[in-house]
């Protein structure tokens, strides 16, 4: 994922905003450190939204925003994101479960929008809440 930044001079420091997170707005003495400082802060932000099992914001394309006048002057940076980082590799799991078990949860399954995988992981997260 490669989210843009826009960084402008502003009152002797430097800011940034991400246009793909709103909420996020950086501001430090240089621009590296502009850089180093909006980049801990996409990462915080997207580890947060793991957390809470909240989708990531998708990272737009940086030519977009280059025709946005609203941007017009600024310096833009791309922070790149690789999304196993943050949530690690997918590992396959096996489990065995009683046949009485394994009915009750196909009954429960087949009136949901849930496959049991879906149902598996939901259960697995509610009860490491």
């Amino acid at each position: 994922m490669l989210y843009p930044v826009a960084i402008k001079p502003h009152d002797g420091q430097f800011v940034a905003k991400l246009p793909d997170i709103p909420s996020l707005e950086i501001t430090s003495n240089s621009m590296a450190d502009t850089i180093a400082h909006a980049r801990q802060a996409v990462f915080a932000y997207l580890s947060d939204c793991i957390d809470q099992d909240n989708a990531l914001p998708q990272a737009s394309d940086i030519n977009t925003h280059l025709v946005d006048t609203k941007y017009a002057g600024w310096t833009w940076a791309i922070i790149s994101v690789n999304k196993h980082s943050l949530v690690g590799e997918d590992i396959e799991l096996t489990i065995n479960v009683s046949q009485r078990l394994y009915d009750k949860i196909s009954e429960h399954i087949k009136n949901s929008d849930d496959d049991l995988q879906a149902f598996l992981i939901n259960a697995i997260k509610d009860a490491l809440k």
